[in-house]
């Protein structure tokens, strides 16, 4: 059995804003290779939190339709599933598809012997200044364009998996915001710490985070999971730990290290 903490999706590279704070860059016409799912969502696979990001994910609802379907019928145990979007793209069918999904993760954590997750879908809505502007600017410039957007985003609003709005606390100096004239920092990178071992004939093992591209790259690592075991590239690139104790502490100092702003290196 394999537990991933924490595993960041990239479901696309597109994205209908230009905000200038984003550290992605220029948006590309790339969406994620469907054979990477494959490598992930199989049995003997079970992940804690499911992040899907962009670019913005609902730019590209098929991609994500078929992403759920897949690991609905994948057989590998999630616990939940968040996605932070601009909200502007935002449809009844993307609606439909992630209820879908919720049902499924909650089916997962009885599955695990847990309770039903009251938030087993989970989008956060950006609303710092650089995404206000871009709304501000289609408004003063494509009526049309705004007023469906708006639509969309009260649609997001009323759901019942909106969770909240979300800010920025800091700007990191990569993509767009190098030509900002403001406070940076250096991004602190999330370590790979992971266990291993064995329960009876069963090989178990447990990591922290991983982070793959649209394209099968995992992040901070030179390896593709298309062509690499999931498992290989753990040990290869991770930290290993003792056990789940030290893992869970050394986690937990390298969160603190990521979020705190005064820990991250000031530009």
């Amino acid at each position: 059995m394999l537990t991933i903490m924490n595993l960041s999706l990239e479901v696309t590279r597109n994205c209908n804003f230009r905000c200038s704070h984003c550290l992605k860059g220029e948006p590309e016409n790339k969406n994620l290779d469907f054979n990477v799912l494959g490598k992930i969502f199989k049995p003997g696979v079970a992940i804690e939190s499911l992040q899907f990001t962009g670019g913005e994910v609902f730019l590209v609802p098929d991609v994500l339709h078929k992403i759920i379907n897949f690991i609905i019928n994948s057989e590998a145990l999630i616990s939940q599933v968040s996605i932070v979007t601009n909200g502007t793209c935002y449809t009844k069918g993307i609606e439909a598809d992630l209820e879908k999904l919720g049902k499924y993760v909650n089916r997962c954590n009885l599955m695990m012997d847990e309770d039903v997750n009251p938030t087993p879908i989970i989008l956060e809505l950006s609303v710092d200044q650089y995404h206000i502007q871009q709304l501000d600017y289609i408004k003063s410039t494509n009526k049309e364009l705004f007023d469906k957007y708006w639509k969309n985003l009260q649609l997001l609003k009323k759901t019942k998996l909106f969770l909240d709005a979300r800010n920025i606390t800091q700007i990191f100096d990569k993509g767009r915001a190098k030509d900002l004239n403001i406070t940076k920092y250096q991004p602190v990178a999330a370590k790979m710490l992971f266990t291993s071992g064995s329960f009876w004939t069963e090989k178990l093992m447990h990591v922290t985070a991983i982070d793959i591209h649209v394209d099968g790259k995992v992040k901070n690592t030179k390896d593709n999971i298309l062509n690499k075991d999931i498992e290989d590239i753990i040990t290869d690139n991770g930290i290993r730990c003792e056990d789940d104790d030290e893992l869970l502490k050394f986690y937990e100092e390298n969160i603190h290290e990521m979020l705190h702003p005064k820990l991250s290196k000031k530009i």
